[in-house]
């Protein structure tokens, strides 16, 4: 019996049989320095019972085979592994692997039911965005740029996103489908250079970034942001439409209760809507009505998304119509839960309700109360508006909305002409009555050390010369 022929393996390539049959390639060399490194074990799966195809283990040893030796030839020739090579990557490369590993983040994040980062949801959006996976009704761009992500990366350079008509940021669309506006522009570029500097840290991939003075490139001018808030006749009807029922594919639906009193919460406490949607009932003080607070936990920062960065935290005060209605609410979850922790606004289901679902119920209340162009956000330009007319310091206005940068909140607050000159007005006559009522008190002050009759002498003087 002819003894059977051993297949040829490189050197780092083992046959394992244990679980499922598999050949796994494992690299280890000696740097430069004299450190001992190992490249993570890559593993090439096969079907015994396979005698040729893609599942054979025919094909499983030539890939493996051929991986050994490309990895061996980079530490060969370059002390570093393939994948650290910017020869190695493509445009589309380098996406692929910041969607897959943002991607895994997000399910580990998902099975220990903590919340996802909205950084990483970007990161996956975006990736396939440019790589042509998303669906067209998320995305003009659901064809991507598949001419640019097959690039290398050494031949990347900074006309291929700007300042060409066939550059990425000239045929960039909006979601009306239009030439994407300066601002989307501006997220897009500094996404990609975020990603390329991530290449050359953590990935420790070497290469010239194209995009490493992305600032001085020849974008689109960034938008003077949205100046839109609500008119009190607007937010009357919309908050009528909330309550009421809604056509439906279950017939006349409500908006659930939670997610009413979220969008409620979200106009008359100018927090933002994750700030709202993440409330617990610990958060809440609602003992005195009249001076209700609530803590608003690890809210948005430009330094949330660094690591070992201090969460932002802030309490804000609750008017007291608000503060009632959301006693009301606690005093139904009790009724209906038979606890009053966690979470404040939630679901049918008696789980906290989704942001998105916040949105919809606000989307759905507008259409049917006829009031357009009116964002959910637009509710904290609304609210600290009227905190800007009411409060006499900025920086007591900056307390409740968040802003570390008047600056920036200065674009929330949207006053007219017309309501800063009755503001004014008011103030001015304000004054005027406290200095007419300063004068009176001087004049008695005067008059009091008088007799009657020196008293009724220099009354009839002034009125002589104020006749005069």
């Amino acid at each position: 019996m002819t003894k059977a022929k051993a297949k040829r393996t490189e050197p780092g390539v083992y046959l394992r049989r244990d679980g499922r049959p598999r050949y796994e390639v494992k690299i280890r060399w000696t740097d430069t320095t004299g450190t001992k490194r190992y490249l993570p074990t890559v593993i090439f799966p096969f079907d015994p019972s396979a005698k040729s195809g893609p599942t054979s283990e025919a094909i499983a040893l030539a890939s493996a085979n051929r991986h050994a030796i490309t990895e061996r030839t980079a530490l060969q020739l370059h002390d570093k592994p393939r994948a650290e090579l910017a020869e190695a990557w493509t445009l589309g490369g380098l996406l692929t692997r910041l969607k897959d590993e943002s991607q895994a983040a997000i399910d580990a994040l998902t099975s220990e039911g903590k919340a996802i980062p909205k950084y990483l949801q970007k990161n996956v959006s975006t990736a396939r965005m440019l790589l042509g996976q998303s669906k067209p009704e998320d995305t003009a761009n659901h064809r991507g740029f598949p001419d640019l992500c097959a690039l290398p990366l050494t031949s990347l350079k900074p006309e291929h996103f700007s300042g060409t008509p066939t550059s990425m940021c000239a045929r960039l669309l909006g979601r009306d489908g239009k030439p994407a506006p300066g601002d989307s522009v501006r997220r897009l570029i500094s996404f990609l250079g975020s990603m390329f500097q991530r290449a050359k840290t953590v990935w420790k991939i070497t290469f010239n970034n194209p995009l490493e003075r992305w600032k001085d490139l020849a974008l689109l001018p960034a938008s003077k942001g949205r100046d839109r808030i609500l008119s009190p006749e607007e937010w009357k009807v919309v908050k009528r439409y909330l309550r009421q029922a809604s056509p439906g594919r279950r017939g006349k639906q409500r908006t659930n209760v939670g997610t009413r009193l979220a969008v409620y919460t979200a106009r008359f406490s100018a927090a933002r809507r994750e700030e709202v949607v993440k409330l617990n009932w610990e958060d809440l003080q609602l003992d005195d009505i009249q001076n209700a607070t609530a803590f608003l936990r690890d809210t948005k920062s430009k330094n949330k998304n660094k690591p070992n960065h201090s969460p932002k935290n802030r309490s804000i005060p609750l008017p007291p119509h608000l503060a009632r209605q959301l006693s009301w609410l606690k005093r139904r979850h009790a009724h209906q839960f038979g606890q009053v922790t966690g979470p404040v606004f939630r679901g049918v289901d008696g789980q906290r309700i989704a942001l998105e679902s916040v949105s919809q119920a606000w989307k759905r209340a507008c259409k049917r109360a006829g009031v357009e162009n009116a964002r959910l956000h637009d509710l904290r330009h609304t609210r600290i508006t009227e905190l800007g007319h009411r409060l006499n310091n900025p920086l007591q206005v900056a307390a409740i909305s968040g802003h570390d940068d008047l600056t920036v909140l200065k674009r929330y607050f949207n006053s007219t002409a017309s309501e800063l000159g009755a503001i004014l007005n008011k103030l001015e006559m304000k004054q005027k009555k406290a200095g007419s009522s300063d004068a009176v008190n001087s004049a008695i002050e005067a008059l009091r050390g008088l007799s009657i009759q020196q008293m009724a002498e220099a009354m009839a003087t002034a009125m002589q010369a104020k006749a005069k």
